[in-house]
C-alpha cells in the first residue's frame, strides 16, 4: 500500500510538470463571436505550431488571454466495488479537465459476529465451549472446543423384596433415565396351610395345601366315597307310569326301576241338564289329569214328563198374584197380603208376577218374602211383550236378573197372552217360546209356559199346540166359572174341554177366587198335577243345590282306589286318587269308605290321615 502511494505521488509530480509546460487555458471575452460556453482547450506545442489559418472567419486571435492550468480538476470519488469483511472496496475519480482517472482501496469491513452457545456435557453426550462466527461470510472467529461426557451417576431407585413367586432385586437409575438391575435376591419358600376336603359320591376327597401368600396349591391324600341312594315309590297315575326312584341323598343322582303301568282315569261326573234347544249329558272328568268325555245324552223330554192333569189327582192348590191383588193405604203404598192366613186357608203355593219389560212388579219382593215366611212354595212369571225371538231372549235375561238370589219350588213361567203377539206366525211364536225357556234353562231354572185355552185351540191358529204340548211344562188357563169361587169349591179336569190333551202340569181353573178374610179382592186359583218342588230340588234348579249327597275328599298326595277292600294285595288297585279328589259316598265304616267310581263301586281308606268328609281348604 505504501509503495503504491509513493508511486502515485511520483507520477503525479511528473504529470504536473508536464502539464505546466504544455497546457493552455484560453479565455475569450468581449468578442462578437465567442464559444457558446467557456471552454478550456488543452493542446500540445506541436499542435499549436501546426495550426494554420484558413480564413478570416476561422482565424484565431491569439491576442486573447490564454491561461494554462498546472493541476487536475477531479470529480468526487465513485465506488466501484463495495468493501466487505473478506476484501477491500475500490473507489475511482476522474479529472474533469483531461479525463485522467485514479483509484484507491477502501478498508475491509469488520465481521458481523454471532455467538455459538455453549452446551453442557451429559452423562452420554459431549459438550461444547462458547464460540462465534461471522453471519455474513461464515468465518469462524472463535472456534468451539469439545467437552467430554460426564458419565452416568447411578443411585438406588427401588428395592424389591423377594416373595415365594419372584426373586428380589435393587433397581439403580441415573438422572438421564438409564437404569440397571443389581444382583437378584433368591425367592422365599412357600407358606402352605392345609384344608381337608371331604369326599362325596361324585368327587374324591383330598388334602389341599395352599400358600397363604401366592395361592399356589397342590393336593394329596385322596379318598373316595360312593352314592347313598334313598328309595321312593312313585305310584302310577292316569298320565304317568309308576316306578321306584332311587335318589342319592348327597348329590341328587338318581335312577328308576320297578316300573308299573299307568292307572285308569279317576273320573267324577257332572250332569248337564237338557234345555229345549240343547241336549243334556253327563260329563266325566278325570280329577287328576282333567281329561273328560260326555255320555248319557238326553233331551228335554226327560224332564218334561209325568205332567198329566188327566190323572185327576191334584197334588197342590195355589194362587197367582201381582200388584193388582193388593190394596193401597192412604199414602198410596201397597198393603201386604196376610200370607199366613192364606196358607191356613189351604193354599200350598203361589206363583208371583216378577214383572215385564216395563220393569219389576212393585210387589214382587214383598210377596216373595211374605209367602216364604209363611211356608208356602213359590214360583214366578214374566209377562211377555216380545215380538220376535231376540225380544224373547232379552226378556228371559231380564227375568233372570229379577229372580237372582231367590229360590223357587215351582217353575218360572213365560206369560204369553198379550194381544200384540196374536198376529205373529205360529211357527215364530214356537221359536220365541223355546228361546225364552232355553235361556232360563241355561241359567239353571225350570221353565214353563202360561197360555190360555183359546190360544191353544187349533181353529184359531195362534200357536202350534201339538208342538208345545209335551215339549214344555204348560200352565193351562181354562176358566170353568165366571162367578166368584171359594177356595173350598172343587173342580174336575175335563179333557174334552182341553183339546183332548191331558199333558198339563198346572191348571188355572178360576179367575175370581175369594178368601173370606180378604174383602173385595179376587185371586186366580190353580191346581198342580206335578210334584214340582221334589223335581226341581232333585235336579238342583231354581237356586237349589240338588239332592243332598255325602262326599269324601282325598287329603294325601296319592291314595289307592281298590275294587274290593283288601290291603294285603295290589291286584285290586283300580287307580290312584290324588289330593283334592272328591267321591260320592255309598257306605262309610271305620276302616273303609265305599264310593261311586266310574259307574260302579270302589273302596278307599277311611283313615282320617288319608281322607276328609268335609272339603279341604288347601
Amino acid at each position: 500500500m505504501k509503495k503504491f502511494y509513493l508511486s502515485a505521488v511520483f507520477l503525479l509530480f511528473v504529470l504536473t510538470f508536464f502539464m505546466t509546460s504544455c497546457q493552455i487555458y484560453v479565455e475569450t471575452s468581449g468578442a462578437d463571436e465567442t464559444l457558446e460556453d467557456e471552454s478550456v482547450l488543452s493542446v500540445s506545442s506541436d499542435e499549436l505550431e501546426s495550426v494554420e489559418p484558413t480564413s478570416e472567419s476561422e482565424s484565431v486571435d491569439f491576442s486573447e488571454d490564454v491561461s494554462i492550468h498546472e493541476a487536475h480538476v477531479f470529480s468526487d470519488w465513485e465506488t466501484k466495488k463495495e468493501a466487505s469483511c473478506k476484501e477491500a472496496g475500490l473507489v475511482e475519480r476522474v479529472c474533469t479537465v483531461c479525463g485522467f482517472s485514479e483509484s484507491d482501496e477502501t478498508e475491509i469491513l469488520p465481521h458481523t459476529q454471532e455467538t455459538l452457545p455453549a452446551k453442557d456435557p451429559t452423562c452420554t453426550e459431549h459438550g461444547l465451549t462458547e464460540g462465534n462466527f461471522c453471519t455474513v461470510c461464515a468465518f469462524i472467529i472463535t472456534e468451539q472446543e469439545v467437552i467430554s461426557p460426564t458419565g452416568h451417576n447411578y443411585v438406588e431407585k427401588e428395592k424389591v423384596e423377594p416373595t415365594c413367586q419372584k426373586d428380589g432385586y435393587t433397581l439403580f437409575s441415573c438422572a438421564c433415565g438409564e437404569t440397571y438391575t443389581g444382583e437378584a435376591t433368591p425367592k422365599l419358600p412357600h407358606n402352605y396351610t392345609e384344608k381337608i376336603i371331604e369326599p362325596t359320591c361324585k368327587n374324591d376327597g383330598y388334602t389341599l395345601h395352599k400358600c397363604t401368600a401366592c395361592s399356589d396349591s397342590y393336593k394329596d391324600n385322596y379318598t373316595k366315597k360312593g352314592h347313598e341312594y334313598v328309595q321312593t315309590v312313585i305310584s302310577p297315575t292316569c298320565k304317568t307310569e309308576g316306578y321306584t326312584l332311587h335318589k342319592c341323598s348327597s348329590c341328587g343322582d338318581s335312577y328308576k326301576d320297578n316300573k308299573v303301568d299307568k292307572t285308569k282315569h279317576s273320573y267324577t261326573s257332572a250332569v248337564i241338564l237338557p234345555t229345549l234347544l240343547d241336549q243334556g249329558y253327563t260329563r266325566y272328568t278325570c280329577s287328576y289329569c282333567k281329561t273328560s268325555y260326555k255320555d248319557n245324552y238326553t233331551d228335554y223330554s226327560s224332564i218334561c214328563s209325568s205332567a198329566y192333569a188327566g190323572n185327576k189327582k191334584v197334588l197342590a192348590q195355589g194362587i197367582d198374584v201381582s200388584k193388582w191383588n193388593h190394596k193401597k193405604d192412604a199414602d198410596g203404598n201397597f198393603i201386604p197380603l196376610d200370607w199366613v192366613a192364606i196358607k191356613n186357608a189351604g193354599i200350598d203355593y203361589v206363583i208371583i208376577k216378577a214383572g215385564s219389560n216395563v220393569g219389576i212388579d212393585p210387589t214382587f219382593d214383598m210377596n216373595y218374602e211374605g209367602a216364604k215366611a209363611a211356608g208356602l212354595d213359590v214360583g214366578a212369571y214374566y209377562y211377555s211383550y216380545a215380538l220376535n225371538v231376540n225380544d224373547a231372549i232379552e226378556e228371559a235375561k231380564q227375568f233372570v236378573t229379577y229372580v237372582k238370589g231367590k229360590t223357587f219350588e215351582y217353575p218360572l213361567y213365560m206369560d204369553f197372552e198379550d194381544s200384540s203377539q196374536r198376529s205373529i206366525a205360529p211357527s215364530v211364536k214356537t221359536e220365541m217360546i223355546k228361546s225364552f225357556a232355553a235361556t232360563l234353562q241355561r241359567n239353571g231354572y225350570y221353565a214353563g209356559l202360561y197360555v190360555g185355552k183359546h190360544w191353544m185351540t187349533p181353529e184359531y191358529k195362534v200357536l202350534e199346540a201339538d208342538k208345545l204340548i209335551g215339549m214344555i211344562d204348560i200352565w193351562f188357563a181354562r176358566i170353568d166359572s165366571s162367578e166368584s169361587v171359594s177356595i173350598d169349591q172343587t173342580y174336575t179336569w175335563n179333557p174334552e174341554d182341553c183339546l183332548g190333551h191331558e199333558e198339563f202340569g198346572m191348571w188355572q181353573y178360576a179367575h175370581k177366587g175369594v178368601f173370606s178374610f180378604i174383602e173385595d179382592e179376587h185371586f186366580d186359583l190353580n191346581y198342580a198335577y206335578k210334584d214340582y218342588p221334589s223335581i226341581i230340588k232333585k235336579l238342583g234348579l231354581n237356586g237349589f243345590s240338588g239332592e243332598s249327597k255325602e262326599y269324601v275328599w282325598v287329603i294325601v298326595r296319592n291314595l289307592n282306589v281298590r275294587s274290593y277292600w283288601d290291603l294285603s294285595t295290589a291286584n285290586n288297585v283300580l287307580t290312584v286318587a290324588h289330593f283334592g279328589d272328591k267321591f260320592e259316598i255309598i257306605e262309610k265304616t271305620d276302616e273303609y269308605v265305599k264310593i261311586k267310581f266310574e259307574g260302579t263301586e270302589a273302596y278307599v281308606s277311611a283313615n282320617p290321615a288319608h281322607v276328609s268328609f268335609t272339603e279341604p281348604t288347601s
